[in-house]
């Protein structure tokens, strides 16, 4: 039996905005057949027991998706397995889940239930201080983001001033044609899923771009803030959206609404 292959993705971000979820994107209810919501506080063990469980899974031939923490990108956030319609997704701080519809699709597995209460009462203060510590960190991280937006925003405005409208209109029109003019505008559009490919971690940029780009015909567009890449790849992704095609959207990591990669499966493209 061949075992699974693992797809690797952020489902949040540390960002210019803050933190920025796309949790929602995990997996749709609609189609979900089991939402595995785990609570406990950190430390309990909830991407360890992720991590396990894709490994039994990949073992007996399923293909998996890693949704990876971006205060730890060794840490999971979220393990899919597509093929059963099951997710197994943290629901604590600072992506907060709560079921939304209880029992018949999601299901609390609480791992706080195994902590031993005894032994963390008496390390309370400490882990009270190192809490307001890491929370200090984070705001003041976020500051520096938002002060390097100010900068890559005046870059953007200054190429953005400079930019061959025309010319980029036309490099985006030659490529819906290229992509999408052999299929009519469907009766049912495509679905978008909007995630990260890279991250800025505690350990710097994390990114698994090259992780998603397993498809046949890759097409790279190179610019600077500003020069138009985001525009043209909006073009492409309703287009292919229009024609029933599903698009998985990959935002930046430092600008979350930015979109910079997109991956079209059902058009062998990215």
């Amino acid at each position: 039996m061949r075992k699974g292959k693992t797809r690797n993705m952020f489902s949040g971000g540390n960002t210019s905005k803050g933190f920025f979820s796309r949790f929602d994107q995990i997996m749709c209810h609609k189609e979900a057949r089991r939402i595995f919501v785990l609570k406990g506080g950190p430390g309990t063990g909830k991407s360890t027991f992720m991590k396990n469980i894709s490994e039994i899974m990949s073992d007996r031939g399923y293909d998996t998706e890693h949704m990876h923490c971006s205060s730890d990108s060794r840490s999971l956030d979220a393990v899919v397995i597509p093929e059963l319609k099951v997710s197994l997704v943290d629901g604590t701080a600072p992506h907060v889940i709560d079921p939304k519809v209880p029992g018949a699709v999601d299901e609390i597995i609480n791992l706080g239930e195994y902590w031993r209460s005894s032994a963390l009462v008496e390390k309370r203060n400490e882990i009270m201080k190192i809490g307001s510590e890491i929370n200090s960190f984070f705001q003041r991280a976020y500051r520096y983001l938002r002060a390097a937006y100010h900068i890559y925003e005046d870059s953007s405005e200054l190429y953005g001033k400079a930019m061959d409208k025309p010319g980029l209109n036309r490099i985006a029109g030659e490529f819906v044609r290229m992509l999408c003019d052999e299929f009519p505008s469907a009766a049912k559009p495509g679905r978008q899923r909007c995630l990260f490919a890279s991250a800025i971690t505690p350990d710097g940029p994390v990114s698994f771009v090259d992780d998603l780009m397993t498809l046949d015909n890759i097409y790279v567009f190179e610019g600077f803030p500003g020069s138009g890449t985001d525009l043209v790849l909006e073009r492409i992704k309703t287009a292919a959206v229009e024609r029933g095609f599903d698009v998985e959207v990959y935002y930046c990591g430092f600008d979350p609404g930015k979109p910079e990669h997109l991956v079209i499966p059902g058009l062998n493209t990215a």
